[in-house]
């Protein structure tokens, strides 16, 4: 019995060795290792996520794409309205890519919004209106700036103009109940604005939100494909995002009837959108920022090439990298051969960086004429006029 009693000793010695031993390996592995979004902080890649608010059902109210360079700090909000038009291949028509959609399924939906913008979107939020109700408030409230005030008659709710905090239940209301006479353009501010509110809140409530005590009720109002782990590590990074310099796009189109449903179709059959995204990025990814003299620069964009749309898709460039844009139009002749780039003060080496955006190698220096005596007049610092030259974003040499 004694030898037998050793014997049973020994072993649960041994047991307790492994035990302590690849706890200790556990810890060291779960306390070194990174998630997903650390390690793009870390490495300085760009973080990309789709988010999409539902109803409660599978109703795709709004879908942006948000994008995110922690080394240069900056972000960018990319709206595609849910009937965006294209070829749906599973179902052989044409139709909105809400078709796609399923709440509790969205990597499908998500898969196409990547195609549509030619790169990859990694991450994902679904929010329904009743999360997004608990998130508002969780976050302290939503910040909004309201141009006009929005009387909403069905739920008898006035929302006054100016900058606003809203309840998570006015939030939703201003989300999804879309005001008399209401145009697409301004859906697709108030979407943006929902977005941006919801992460300067988190943002703003960061410390708070990655509490212990506070996060479980966060996570449990979050369908995502990240960790909990990179949740946390997302909300963290926020408040080193430049909100006030965050880049908004939407897609640019044209709607049509299509079997009975009004779809928007892409200009230049999705091309224009794929090549906002490049630019967007490369815009986030440049590092040296503006100085506050050249960003208070004016620019006039003239479309002397026979490109319709031409100078105001440029003009989206340059804001994408902060310029102030005086005026866009038609130069007075469409059959310019090359891009020129006209500064109108003395400073050269901002006329000199606006043109090395587009890889413009012609720049003159041509000081405008002083008003005369009594007249008010406002002229651009800088004038570029496009020519055939110019692809849509780089000047060909």
């Amino acid at each position: 019995m004694k030898k037998n009693l050793t014997f049973d000793k020994g072993l649960i010695f041994l047991i307790l060795i492994f035990v302590v031993a690849g706890g200790t390996v556990i810890f060291f592995i779960s306390r070194f290792r990174s998630d997903e979004i650390t390690t793009l902080i870390e490495e300085e890649g760009l973080i990309t996520a789709a988010f999409m608010i539902t109803g409660e059902e599978n109703e795709l109210l709004a879908s942006q794409i948000f994008f995110y360079h922690p080394g240069a700090k900056k972000g960018a909000l990319l709206d595609i309205p849910p009937n965006t038009g294209d070829l749906i291949d599973s179902l052989k028509r044409i139709d909105g890519v809400s078709v796609l959609f399923r709440r509790d399924r969205p990597q499908g939906y998500v898969e196409k919004l990547a195609k549509l913008i030619d790169a990859p979107i990694p991450f994902y939020f679904v929010i329904t209106l009743s999360q997004a109700r608990t998130l508002v408030d969780l976050n302290g409230g939503l910040e909004v700036f309201i141009p006009d005030p929005l009387e909403l008659p069905e739920t008898m709710v006035f929302l006054p103009s100016g900058s606003v905090r809203l309840d998570g239940d006015k939030a939703v209301l201003y989300l999804r109940e879309a005001p008399p006479g209401e145009d697409d353009t301004e859906g697709v501010e108030r979407r943006e604005q929902f977005l941006r509110g919801l992460l300067r809140g988190w943002a703003r409530a960061s410390g708070d939100l990655t509490n212990p005590q506070v996060f479980p009720r966060l996570w449990k109002n979050l369908s995502t494909n990240l960790s909990s782990g990179a949740v946390r590590s997302f909300l963290l990074e926020l408040p080193r995002l430049n909100q006030d310099q965050m880049v908004v796009q939407r897609v640019l189109g044209t709607n049509r009837i299509v079997d009975g449903k009004e779809l928007l179709f892409r200009h230049r059959e999705g091309m224009l959108l794929i090549e906002m995204v490049r630019q967007t990025v490369k815009s986030l990814e440049d590092r040296e920022p503006l100085s506050s003299q050249e960003a208070a620069l004016s620019l006039e964009i003239l479309n002397g090439s026979a490109v319709a749309g031409l100078a105001g898709r440029t003009g989206q460039i340059f804001q994408n990298y902060g310029y102030e844009i005086f005026r866009v139009g038609n130069y007075d002749n469409f059959d310019q051969e090359y891009t020129l780039v006209i500064g109108h003060t003395e400073d050269t080496g901002g006329t000199q960086r606006a043109a090395s955006l587009i890889r413009c190698t012609r720049v003159e220096y041509r000081p405008l004429l002083p008003p005369e005596e009594g007249e008010s007049r406002l002229s651009p610092e800088i004038t570029i006029i496009l020519g055939k030259d110019f692809d849509g974003q780089y000047c060909k040499p």
